[in-house]
């Protein structure tokens, strides 16, 4: 950001057309980017579905206030609109407005550019910051929901009660449970309301109205009489009871404390019950689609037609590349070219700079490849620097070329000779069977018969079992969510009770005119009187066993005020707050000790370069999660997991996962998922290089589908499994993509593709010890098998939740592949089979 300015957005509450009478700042500053010299860019959002009273309107401030100059505006009509100033008296900083439109009936100032998106430019003398603004077309009460589940969410996190993530005590280093946390209160609130069946008291002196023989003059005594003469009724000096000491308005401060704390755990606890209620919900959904037939569908498997056609094309090409390549002079003095049909088999070493390839040879089509008398075979030599990338092992072709005809090697063991044949100078290929070939073919017969079915195919023996394991671990989950709804609802049945009965008494302190004071006055009182003495030390028990101290307490308090002016900062920090759940919730990372107040720090300071570090002993990874982290090329990205962890080998291994929350309604509006992925990862080189997996995080409930092969998971989210945009020349293998995550726009478990996201990464890239991604237990029950091409093959069930997953190796690159079933997979599946993945490092289908 530049140093001479910065943006925000603020509400203005005017009292009339020229004066202000108060302004409410975002919490957080805009970002704006140098894109030239002396030339910035912004991002806004329109917000022309908010209630006016929380409206946002765009406002620029300068460091130097003593500017010699009037900022003004540039709209999409090159109108030029000079700005006017107003200043926050309770941060004593000026700020610069549009000076829009004054309607008398509302009290408001139009500000026409926060109502349309486009581009604009503001000036500020020499300076110039170009605008975009983008639409944001969500009501008020969507974007509430985004302002309350983030207040929940923060609440849920600070009152796990679990022991592996609890805060730090004064007094103990475990919390109590939330059932002896409410014992704790039901006593706090006996002796609450035995004080206020005496309360202390005081008479404080006032004026009354007396009879005129007891009146007990004051000033205002005398001017009556000299005014009126004397009357039966006179004012004088009187007294009235007063409960509004300082010991009860430290009771009211405490008894409003935890009526605040009750009343969120009864919000969180009700809040967990309906998303348990939906994830039932969303399971039977899963279970009811099982059947013994797959439901093909129809375009995405025309667009793997269409893919591998273009991949077959884009070998062709390469293939007459290759060919022009070639030394042209090779051809002179050699005899006629011949042509051959060859199969290539087993791949040998490269021999100084020849691939080696045993194999099978014919003249013609029509014929049947050569075949020795002894146990003689051909060996096949093609020049590497050219050719390596069109001669595949398992392969045939028609090639004309000139040819040299070794001399036979014959081996003394009695195996045969060798017959090499060395491909000098290649004139033609024509691929006759490749694996794209094969894979074409195979797809034009099954189109054929899909055709037939109605794109209705039963499922084969293999992919029976695999739906049988999604149902056992569906059915598992299904008993698992019961127990644990029922006994939030016996939570529920406690918390109830008690949350109303501090409502009553704290209606009784406010109705007894007690206001409300945090100072503990220290008086005799708290010594001499056992009921003030008893709520005051339950109530320090129930703070120092709750994981909250009073510090943390009155900060979370403060998030309270958060209001919806700036709602991409509150998807921002209420993403981090996902991302803190799914390694806590999911993973079972136990956080620092202090990472409570870290949290907090960041969510009301918007702190930079904030650091938590999370561990999990069991996996042996430990992870530094820091919100807006400075990379080596001065790049701040929203969220950074360093991921560190071992291998099979013990050595220490690294790995960077960057996330960028990107509150886009319809990020087609951007370019697409694509084009925002391309910025962060190619261009801003969030990737460092290529080094780090980059991706965004997004609520776009609009965006284009993304992928070539279907998933069954969100259609807006994309692990970089498949070649899908322009500027990909190799699979990604899972180096960048999107998630998507909303709290009011999901379907089933709205945490899932990032928990998949996450869970990947340490499965995946991390090199961590074996888990499940769905529970995070390292409970798992192991079985060995060998692949048909002899390589061993892992099968695994988690004993906790009966998911069951397979680890093997790409056949053809050798690369790590896991295998979760149709839902939890990350890794791309055919169009037809959607059991059968394939490798995100070559494309290859298993």
């Amino acid at each position: 950001m530049s140093s001479m300015f910065e943006a925000k957005y603020i509400n203005v509450a005017w009292s009339d057309s020229e004066t202000v009478r108060r302004i409410q700042e975002a919490s957080d500053s805009i970002e704006i980017e140098l894109y030239d010299t002396n030339i910035y860019k912004l991002e806004a959002v329109t917000y022309s579905k908010v209630a006016l009273n929380v409206s946002g309107q765009l406002a620029f401030s300068f460091i130097d206030t003593d500017i010699n100059f009037i900022p003004y505006i540039i709209n999409s009509s090159n109108e030029k609109i000079e700005l006017i100033s107003v200043k926050n008296d309770k941060t004593g900083k000026v700020w610069w407005i549009e000076n829009g439109k004054w309607n008398r009936k509302l009290k408001y100032r139009d500000s026409p550019l926060c109502r349309h998106a486009g581009e604009a430019e503001v000036v500020f003398g020499d300076i110039h910051c170009m605008i975009h603004v983008r639409s944001l077309s969500f009501t008020h009460d969507e974007l509430n929901l985004y302002l309350q589940d983030f207040t929940n969410d923060l609440w849920d996190l600070i009152l796990k009660e679990d022991s592996y993530v609890s805060g730090r005590a004064k007094i103990k280093e475990v919390k109590l449970a939330k059932q002896e946390l409410i014992e704790l209160i039901e006593l706090f609130i006996k002796y609450v309301e035995k004080v206020l069946k005496n309360p202390k008291k005081e008479l404080r002196e006032t004026q009354i109205v007396q009879d005129s023989k007891k009146v007990r003059p004051i000033p205002r005594t005398f001017m009556e009489i000299a005014t009126k003469g004397m009357s039966k009724l006179l004012t004088g000096r009187g007294y009235l009871e007063s409960y509004n000491v300082a010991e009860n308005r430290y009771i009211h401060a405490i008894v409003n404390k935890l009526y605040i704390l009750m009343n969120n755990m009864l919000i969180v606890t009700n809040r967990s019950i309906g998303k348990l209620d939906k994830d039932v919900q969303f399971i039977q959904k899963r279970l009811s689609t099982f059947s013994d037939t797959w439901i093909v569908d129809k375009e995405k498997f025309e667009l793997k037609i269409q893919k591998l056609e273009t991949l077959h094309q884009k070998y062709i090409d390469s293939i007459h590349t290759a060919i022009s390549n070639q030394d042209h002079q090779m051809n002179i003095g050699l005899v006629e070219p011949i042509t051959l049909y060859v199969k290539l088999e087993n791949q040998s070493e490269d021999y100084y700079g020849w691939m080696q390839f045993w194999g099978k040879l014919k003249e013609k089509e029509s014929d049947s490849w050569y075949e020795f008398n002894d146990k003689s075979s051909f060996s096949f030599e093609f020049n590497s620097q050219i050719f390596s990338e069109i001669f595949k092992p398992y392969s045939e072709y028609k090639i004309t070329a000139y040819i040299e005809k070794k001399v036979p090697l014959r081996y003394r063991n009695g195996s045969g000779s060798t017959y090499k044949r060395k491909f000098l100078y290649i004139q033609a290929i024509e691929p006759i069977k490749t694996k794209v070939i094969n894979k074409l073919n195979q797809s034009y017969q099954e189109k054929y018969a899909l055709e037939q079915t109605n794109w209705i195919r039963s499922l084969n023996s293999e992919e029976r079992k695999e739906q049988e394991y999604e149902k056992v671990a569906l059915n598992k989950r299904t008993t698992s969510l019961s127990t644990v709804k029922e006994e939030l609802n016996n939570l529920v049945g406690s918390l109830k009770p008690a949350t109303l009965k501090l409502k009553r008494i704290k209606k009784q302190l406010i109705q007894s005119k007690i206001i409300i004071n945090n100072h503990f006055p220290g008086s005799m009182t708290f010594v001499q009187n056992p009921h003030y003495q008893g709520a005051h030390k339950i109530y320090k028990q129930v703070i120092n066993t709750s994981g909250l101290d009073e510090s943390l307490f009155n900060s979370l308090l403060e998030t309270e005020n958060i209001g919806i002016v700036d709602i991409p900062a509150i998807y921002e920090r209420w993403c981090l707050l996902q991302i803190i759940k799914v390694l806590i919730d999911k993973y079972h990372f136990i956080p620092e000790n202090n990472w409570k107040e870290l949290l907090i720090t960041q969510v009301l300071k918007h702190g930079k370069n904030i650091t938590i570090e999370f561990n999990n002993f069991d996996l042996d990874v430990h992870i530094l999660l820091t919100y807006e982290k400075e990379l080596s090329n001065d790049k701040r990205p929203d969220y950074v997991l360093d991921f560190t962890s071992k291998n099979t080998n013990n050595e220490s291994f690294t790995y960077r996962l960057v996330l960028d929350a990107k509150f886009y309604e319809n990020i087609n509006e951007q370019g697409g998922i694509s084009s925002v992925i391309d910025l962060l990862y190619n261009k801003k080189n969030y990737a460092e290089d290529g080094n780090n997996g980059v991706y965004i995080l997004h609520p776009s409930k609009a965006s284009t589908p993304l992928t070539t092969t279907p998933q069954t998971w969100s259609k807006n989210s994309y692990y970089g499994e498949d070649l899908v945009f322009k500027w990909d020349s190799v699979p990604p293998n899972h180096k960048y993509g999107a998630v998507f995550i909303s709290p009011i726009i999901h379907d089933g478990e709205y945490l899932d593709d990032l928990q998949r996201l996450i869970g990947m990464t340490l499965q995946y890239l991390s090199h961590s010890k074996i888990f499940c991604i769905v529970c995070g237990s390292s409970n798992c029950h192991m079985d060995v098998r060998k692949t048909k091409s002899g390589y061993e093959k892992y099968f695994y069930t988690c004993n906790d939740c009966k998911h069951f997953f397979v680890n093997n190796y790409c056949s053809n690159c050798l690369n790590r592949l896991w295998k979760h079933g149709s839902y939890w997979t990350y890794h791309a599946t055919d169009a037809s089979q959607p059991y059968n993945i394939q490798c995100p490092k070559c494309a290859d289908l298993l």
